[in-house]
C-alpha cells in the first residue's frame, strides 16, 4: 500500500516576474508533482493556483503600526489554496 502523503517544502525565493526565477518555479512545479510547494508571494501569482495543483501561495507579511507607532506587529496572512 502506497502512502497518500505529499513531501512539502516551502520556498523562499525572489519573484518579481523574471523570466530565471519564474521558470524555475515553474520547472519544480512540473518536475516534482507529487511534492506541495508553498511560497511566499503577492496577488499577482494567484494564476499558479490554476495552472498547477501542487502550490499553495502565502503573502507577504504587511507591518502595522499601534499606539501611535510606537509598536510595530507583522501580520502574516493564512495559507490560501
Amino acid at each position: 500500500m502506497q502512502s497518500t502523503t505529499m513531501n512539502s517544502v516551502f520556498l523562499e525565493c525572489y519573484l518579481a516576474h523574471n523570466l530565471g526565477d519564474d521558470l524555475f518555479l515553474e520547472t519544480l512545479l512540473r518536475r516534482y508533482p507529487d511534492v506541495h510547494f508553498t511560497c511566499v508571494v503577492d496577488g499577482s501569482y494567484d494564476w499558479l493556483l490554476e495552472r498547477y495543483h501542487n502550490i499553495s501561495l502565502v503573502r507577504p507579511p504587511r507591518k502595522k503600526s499601534a499606539l501611535g507607532g510606537q509598536a510595530v506587529f507583522t501580520v502574516f496572512d493564512f495559507i490560501y489554496e
